[in-house]
């Protein structure tokens, strides 16, 4: 014990401590030498990461854990420890030895934050062509596109939000941030090369961040009543003074909603919101854009598309109204202009 550089008590400290959770319990192990194998930024120093860093670990049966790199101050709480992870695999039956009889789709797979808040997602893989991926609050649209992508021998990933659908989660606790960073992370571990990202709603604006935050990774970019902003457009304004206020005191507003139980509107979404805005000025999207809006849309007003065309740095900009279309455009002949859009723009 003489010879250990450092008093164990203050390895303690370090190991547990507002910044570091363990949800399971940790193991200390004392005497380990620091030997460098690769020096990243000063010679000696061995390899450190860096903010930013996108960390994968991947099984083919498993699927991937992906998480990004940042200051653990600016990280959310580690909850999902080794006994939620072992929930999780049998939930999904994935402990088994032997994969389950009769299983003919595309597993779930995962890529969850380090909070554990994982983003279930289907894929039906494929090399050598641009991927298909909705982002959001799809239902029909993005079973459609699965459909017509089988059909078609075409690559194709949907995915749950934490806290939607089939994903871990409450949706409550949720805000746009949490929610770009699935769409991060399923695209770096579950598809290859340029994308067609495809975004519903909500799904617009984090697709329209997706782009202005991995444009290598962009092939070209269909919204469907795309909402970029709707937080502080859509919602905050038109909140009466005593919905504002009771936002701020108690931390939340449920709203009612036409499409199932009310939705609760938080002040955290509210606040993260501010910090995803797009609509304030350029937009530095340079590839092909494809916006539908339906001028019967009671959600979204149709003349956001036209707003967005506006900011969008790319020259190659469609906006397609339909005068008969609602906020959902899930009819037959919104399907099919869905899918038309879609395969036009992939190619």
């Amino acid at each position: 014990m003489g010879s250990i550089s450092r008093d164990p008590t203050e390895l303690v400290d370090q190991l547990v401590n507002p910044h570091h959770q363990y949800p399971d319990g940790a193991a200390l192990f004392l005497g380990t030498p620091f030997s460098p194998s690769k020096d990243r930024d000063a010679a000696g120093m061995g390899f450190t990461h860096h903010v930013g860093d996108v960390v994968r670990i991947a099984s083919p049966r498993l699927g991937a854990l992906v998480n990004i790199v940042d200051r653990t101050d600016a990280c959310p709480p580690w909850r999902f420890g080794l006994g939620a992870l072992m929930r999780n695999l049998a939930q999904r039956g994935c402990r088994a030895h032997e994969p389950r009889a009769g299983r003919n789709r595309a597993p779930a797979q995962r890529a969850g934050r380090g909070a554990g808040l994982g983003a279930a997602a289907r894929a039906r893989p494929r090399r050598g062509v641009p991927g298909r991926l909705p982002l959001g609050h799809g239902g029909g649209k993005a079973l459609h596109l699965r459909e017509r992508c089988a059909a078609t021998g075409r690559a194709f990933l949907r995915f749950d939000y934490a806290g939607h659908g089939v994903s871990d989660g409450d949706f409550a606790a949720g805000c746009i941030g949490d929610w770009a960073a699935d769409a991060a992370e399923v695209i770096a571990a579950l598809t290859e090369g340029p994308q067609v990202l495809v975004g519903s709603s909500m799904g617009g604006w984090i697709a329209l961040l997706m782009a202005r935050r991995m444009p290598e990774r962009l092939h070209a970019l269909v919204g469907i009543a795309a909402a970029p902003d709707f937080t502080e457009t859509l919602m905050w304004p038109h909140f009466s003074e005593e919905q504002r206020a009771a936002i701020l005191r108690e931390g939340v507003l449920e709203l009612p909603s036409p499409y199932g139980p009310p939705v609760p509107i938080t002040r955290r979404l509210i606040e993260d919101g501010r910090n995803h805005l797009l609509m304030g000025g350029p937009i530095p999207v340079e590839r092909p854009v494809r916006l539908l809006h339906g001028m019967r849309d009671n959600e979204v007003p149709w003349r956001v598309a036209p707003e967005i065309a506006a900011r969008l740095v790319s020259e190659d900009v469609r906006v397609t109204l339909v005068k008969d279309g609602d906020h959902r455009l899930a009819r037959p002949e919104d399907l099919d202009l869905i899918w038309r859009t879609v395969e036009a723009a992939s190619n």
